[in-house]
């Protein structure tokens, strides 16, 4: 089995091999079946919860994962990748991303009503939302981020944005490049509120990342991602009783910052 240093994400070619221009790098999605990688992610949300009627609920949270990636299969239609975050008070949730073969994410699936939780693709897999066309690319340049997307208890979707070459470079002596995406995505999804009362949102996610790819491998080695969304919120009524839902709003800010592990 491939050790953790092996590629998950994609293999990087610097320029001047495999037909690279000097001055240009190659991201080209290669996955391997059996690869593992580890991650921390330190995530901070700040929220404002405004009901109708109400006065405003503010709320801040900060959490430490692990988030440990296995690819489980990959051929000409795409690649699944199993992701298991663990909080270090032992919960542990589990997902598994669909990736197209353009590396795109197209989905999430996971059995668990709250394995996502507040988390977006930027915590969960980072190099998912904002994968580069496979050719040569030079610093500053550009591509269109196009993509369906599933996610668990949503409506389907499409991520659009755009990524940006930043930089070529080097991190503790080994070459990199880093990434800049902005992407958007609309989101309808039901949540759990309140004494186990189930909640609509419906709103647009506005997320930047900025993520650093080991040109060795390709994995990624950190990232740096904030979402931000306005949520039109409907509170349905409790279990076994009848009556309208409470109107309101969700404001939500996602700040993440992941380091690769090992």
């Amino acid at each position: 089995m491939p050790g953790p240093r092996s590629l998950i994400a994609a293999v990087v070619v610097v320029g001047g091999l495999s037909g690279c221009a000097p001055g240009t790098a190659r991201v080209a999605f290669r996955p391997v079946v059996g690869t593992e990688l580890a991650y921390r992610v330190v995530v901070r949300t700040t929220a404002t919860l405004r009901l109708a009627g109400g006065a405003p609920q503010p709320s801040t949270n900060e959490v430490t994962l692990r988030a440990d990636q296995t690819v489980l299969s990959s051929d000409a239609d795409g690649s699944i990748v199993r992701v298991v975050l663990a909080e270090r008070q032992g919960r542990q949730r589990e997902v598994n991303v669909r990736l197209d073969r353009a590396a795109q994410l197209i989905g999430v699936d996971s059995t668990d009503r709250g394995a996502l939780g507040d988390l977006g693709v930027a915590e969960i897999f980072p190099a998912a939302a904002g994968a580069p066309p496979n050719r040569p690319l030079r610093p500053g340049e550009r591509w269109r981020l196009d993509s369906p997307v599933t996610l668990p208890l949503a409506a389907p979707s499409r991520l659009v944005g755009q990524g940006r070459l930043v930089r070529l470079g080097a991190t503790g002596g080994r070459s990199t490049a880093t990434i800049r995406t902005t992407s958007m995505l609309p989101v309808v999804r039901r949540t759990e509120g309140a004494e186990g009362r189930e909640a609509v949102l419906e709103g647009v996610q506005h997320t930047t990342t900025v993520t650093t790819h080991d040109l060795a491998d390709g994995a990624v080695e950190t990232a740096q991602a904030v979402t931000k969304a306005t949520y039109a919120l409907r509170l349905l009524p409790p279990p076994g009783v009848e009556g309208p839902p409470v109107g309101g709003t969700l404001e939500l800010e996602v700040r993440s910052e992941t380091s690769r592990l090992g």
